[in-house]
């Protein structure tokens, strides 16, 4: 599963990365949680890589 969504830390909202153009330079790093576990997402995007959400390091929840 690759997540499109996000919630933003500050204020709540659901944030669909492919929505925006560029999201590494729209959306400040470290602002961005899980929907499902609420913990810290990264940005991942690249010429290939389509733009999505992931986790830092593997979590148990995606099963």
């Amino acid at each position: 599963m690759v997540p499109f969504i996000a919630i933003n830390r500050q204020t709540g909202e659901r944030i669909d990365i492919t929505k925006i153009e560029n999201p590494r330079l729209h959306l400040k790093r470290d602002d961005q949680i899980c929907q499902l576990c609420e913990q810290p997402v990264i940005i991942k995007a690249g010429l290939i890589t389509r733009p999505h959400f992931a986790h830092p390091r593997p979590l148990a929840h995606l099963g």
